[in-house]
């Protein structure tokens, strides 16, 4: 349950752990960072057309608790 913001400070967070480990650990980071952008434009395209997910309407409920 983490919003676009959090994932991508995850996903940087993990490319710095990545720095000096081996070549899968760096293509991973890349990939999630690669996601973050997607998970962005996502989220755009879903309060630009005022709609939900199936995961928001796990999270929001989740978040009012």
């Amino acid at each position: 349950m983490v919003g676009p913001e959090r994932y991508r400070t995850l996903a940087k967070a993990m490319e710095a752990e990545a720095v000096g480990r081996d070549e899968d650990a760096r293509i991973a980071a890349v990939k999630c960072l690669e996601i973050a952008d997607i998970y962005d434009l996502y989220e755009e395209a879903l309060r630009k057309h005022g709609g939900v997910d199936f995961g928001d309407l796990i999270m929001r409920p989740a978040q009012l608790l």
